[in-house]
């Protein structure tokens, strides 16, 4: 019984020479794009996040206080 699917010839499913099944020599690192790119999408979220985090920290500070503001307050009634 055979299969539906498309036939793959053995030239395909082959490494070309020189070339690691994975589709990169061995021991080749990242190029120097792929390095800035990376580092320009770090940058980009921390460009990001780092004024949401400081606006989080604030609130905190205000909670924090607030609670010793109610805190003195209800010494002070005691």
């Amino acid at each position: 019984m055979e299969c539906g699917g498309p036939v793959l010839s053995s030239s395909v499913l082959q490494p070309g020479p020189g070339r690691s099944p994975e589709g990169r020599e061995r021991g080749q690192g990242f190029t120097l794009i792929e390095l800035l790119v990376v580092i320009a999408i770090i940058s980009l979220l921390m460009a990001i996040l780092i004024p949401t985090l400081n606006m989080a920290r604030k609130q905190v500070r205000g909670t924090v206080c607030m609670a010793a503001l109610k805190q003195w307050g209800l010494c002070y009634q005691l």
